[in-house]
C-alpha cells in the first residue's frame, strides 16, 4: 500500500557535526552573553512578537532593528549590543516601507550608513526550495546578528494548525540559526479576542510556536488608545520574564515623523483580561465570604481603578458570565454595595 504523502522539509546542506563530551562541557569557557536587546532578545535565539493586525508590530520591529544596528537603547530604555540586522518583509510594500523609514529617521536621525538591510517582497520562505537557499545566501552575504521576518505566516507554506508541519518549519530556522550564529525574530498574528483571553495563549495555530520560541512578546493596544501599546513578555526560556511595559507610538503625519518610546512598567491589572477578573472574584469569595467581591475590593485586589472594574464587569454581565447584586455592608447597616458572582456564560 502506498504511503500517504509526506510533506518534504528542506534541510540546508551544512558540514557534518560532532558531539561534545561531558568533560569538555564541564571545562568549556564561554564569553559572556551580549543580549541584542537586554532581557528581550538574546544571542542565537528564536523570538516571536505577536499582536493583532495593525497594532504596531512593524513599527516596533523597525525600531528594534534601528536600535540594534546603531547600538543605541531600544525605545530609549533597553540596552542593546550592536549587530547587523536583516529584515525580510513579505507583509508590506516598498512605498510604505520607504515612507516609514523616512519618518523614523526624521524623528531620530541615526545616519544613512546603519548596517540595516531589507529584502522586500521576494517570496522568501523558510520551508521551500529554492527560497530557503536564497535566504541562506542573503544571510551569508550580510552576516546579520538578527534576522527579522515580517511576518511568520508569509515565510512558510505549512498548515499553522499542524504541530508536525510547524516543527518542520522551525527545524529549518534552527538550522539557519546554528549555521549562521544569528537570531531570528518573527512577527506573528494573534487570535481574535473574546471576552476571556489569556495573553500567553493568543498566538494563532499550533502550540509548536510557543514551544519553539525562546522569547515571546505580546503586543496589544491599551485601554488608553491605539497610540499606547502594552507589551507583555509571555515567555523567556533563558531568563526571567520582564514585567509588562508601555510604549507610546507617536506618528505625526503632518511633520512626517514616527517615534516609539518606553513609558514604564504597567501594573498587571492594566493588561488583565476577563479571566483575571473571574479569578479575583473566586479568590475574594473564598477569603472574605460570598459578599467579598465588590467593586472597591476587586480594584484593590487587582491594583487598578474601580472604573476599570466597572468597565470589564459590564461586558461579562452582558455575556451572562457574572451577575451583580446588592449586599449589606455589615451589621450596622449602611448603604448596600454591589457585589459580583460568577454564574457561567453563554455563546
Amino acid at each position: 500500500m502506498a504511503a500517504e504523502h509526506v510533506r518534504e522539509v528542506p534541510r540546508p546542506d551544512h558540514p557534518p557535526i560532532d558531539a561534545v563530551s561531558w568533560a569538555d562541557l564541564l571545562d568549556m569557557e564561554l564569553p559572556p552573553e551580549q543580549p541584542m536587546i537586554a532581557g528581550l532578545v538574546g544571542e542565537e535565539t528564536g523570538n516571536i512578537w505577536g499582536g493583532a493586525a495593525n497594532v504596531g508590530k512593524s513599527f516596533l520591529t523597525v525600531t528594534a532593528a534601528r536600535a540594534i544596528a546603531a547600538g543605541v537603547p531600544f525605545l530609549g530604555h533597553f540596552a542593546t549590543s550592536q549587530h547587523t540586522v536583516l529584515i525580510v518583509d513579505e507583509e508590506s510594500h516598498l512605498r510604505g516601507i520607504v515612507a516609514r523609514a523616512r519618518m523614523f529617521e526624521k524623528a531620530e536621525p541615526l545616519g544613512r550608513d546603519l548596517p540595516l538591510h531589507f529584502a522586500i517582497g521576494h517570496g522568501l520562505r523558510v520551508d521551500a526550495m529554492p527560497a530557503v537557499a536564497q535566504l541562506d545566501a542573503l544571510i551569508t552575504k550580510y552576516r546579520p546578528g538578527l534576522v527579522i521576518c515580517d511576518s511568520l505566516t508569509r515565510v512558510h507554506t505549512a498548515n499553522e494548525n499542524s504541530a508536525p508541519e510547524m516543527a518542520g518549519v522551525f527545524y529549518t530556522v534552527k538550522a539557519l540559526i546554528r549555521h549562521h550564529r544569528c537570531s531570528f525574530l518573527f512577527t506573528d498574528h494573534t487570535r481574535k479576542k473574546g471576552l476571556i483571553n489569556d495573553v500567553e495563549e493568543t498566538l494563532r495555530g499550533s502550540t509548536e510556536k510557543r514551544a519553539w520560541a525562546d522569547s515571546i512578546l505580546a503586543v496589544e493596544a491599551s485601554d488608553q488608545g491605539r497610540e499606547h501599546l502594552v507589551i507583555t513578555h509571555t515567555k523567556s526560556r533563558h531568563g526571567a520574564r520582564l514585567d509588562p511595559f508601555g510604549v507610546h507610538l507617536d506618528v505625526d503625519s503632518h511633520e512626517g515623523t514616527a517615534r516609539l518610546t518606553y513609558t514604564g512598567t504597567v501594573a498587571s491589572s492594566t493588561v488583565s483580561k476577563a479571566n483575571d477578573l473571574l479569578a479575583a472574584i473566586h479568590a475574594l469569595q473564598s477569603q472574605l465570604g460570598p459578599d467579598g467581591a465588590d467593586t472597591t475590593t476587586l480594584a484593590a485586589w487587582l491594583d487598578c481603578s474601580p472604573a476599570t472594574i466597572t468597565r470589564h464587569t459590564k461586558k461579562l454581565i452582558a455575556a451572562g458570565i457574572i451577575a451583580i447584586r446588592k449586599a449589606s455592608t455589615g451589621a450596622k447597616g449602611g448603604r448596600p454595595k454591589d457585589v459580583y458572582d460568577v454564574i457561567g456564560g453563554r455563546d
